[in-house]
C-alpha cells in the first residue's frame, strides 16, 4: 500500500503545482478529451529476461500544461531457466517462468511550458490496479503451475509528444514499482485527435 500513497501523493502535488504556477487560461480547470492513444513497448521486468505490453489510453487535457491520462496495459514476459545443459530438469522444478499483467492506469503528465519547439516533453506518475498472473511451465514433470493475485503499483513517467497535423507520435519511459514485479517499460505510440 506504500506506492499506492506515494502514488496519490504524487498526483496531489502534481495538481497543486500545476493550479498555482500558472495563471490565465493555464490555471482554469476544465476536462477536455483530446484524443485516443495507442501503443507498444518492450518491458524489463525484474527476474524476467524480457517482455512486451501493449496499451491504450484516454487522453483528458486538465489544466493548460497538466493532463489526466487513464488506460488499460497488458504485459507479457518470460523467464528461461538454461543452468541445466543436458535439458534433464530435477523432478518438480520449472525451467520457464512467464507472467501477464492487466493494469488499469490513472497517470497525470505534465507537459513543459515549450513555445519554440514543436516536441512537447512531459513528466508525471500515477497509479495503477493490477491483475497478476505467473505460470510455471515444466516440461519433463509436472503439468504447470499458476498463480494469480491483485495489487497496486505507482507509475513514473517521461516522455515525448511529435505532433503533426494529422496525429501525434509518442515515445515514453515508464517505471513501475509495487504488487508482483518492478519493472521498466520503453514505449512507443500514437495518438489519434478527437
Amino acid at each position: 500500500m506504500k506506492y499506492g500513497f506515494f502514488g496519490i501523493l504524487f498526483l496531489m502535488s502534481s495538481l497543486s503545482f500545476a493550479s498555482h504556477n500558472y495563471t490565465d487560461e493555464s490555471s482554469r480547470a476544465s476536462v477536455d478529451l483530446k484524443g485516443i492513444e495507442a501503443s507498444i513497448s518492450l518491458v524489463a521486468p525484474e527476474v524476467f529476461n524480457v517482455g512486451f505490453c501493449l496499451g491504450a489510453n484516454l487522453d483528458f487535457k486538465i489544466f493548460k500544461y497538466l493532463h489526466f491520462v487513464p488506460g488499460f496495459e497488458y504485459t507479457h514476459a518470460w523467464y528461461n531457466y538454461d543452468y541445466y545443459p543436458s535439458g534433464v530438469y530435477p523432478y518438480n522444478s520449472y525451467p520457464n517462468h512467464s507472467l501477464n499483467e492487466f493494469a488499469f492506469d490513472g497517470d497525470i503528465r505534465f507537459y513543459f511550458p515549450l513555445t519554440t519547439v514543436a516536441i512537447r516533453p512531459y513528466v508525471g506518475g500515477g497509479m495503477a490496479l493490477l491483475v497478476v498472473n505467473e505460470i510455471w511451465h515444466d516440461y519433463y514433470n509436472d503439468p504447470n503451475y499458476s498463480n494469480t493475485y491483485p495489487g497496486i503499483a505507482a507509475d513514473f513517467i517521461t516522455g515525448l509528444d511529435f505532433p503533426t497535423s494529422f496525429l501525434t507520435w509518442n515515445v515514453e519511459l515508464k517505471g513501475k514499482v509495487g504488487t508482483g514485479f518492478n519493472m521498466f517499460k520503453f514505449t512507443g505510440g500514437v495518438k489519434f485527435p478527437i
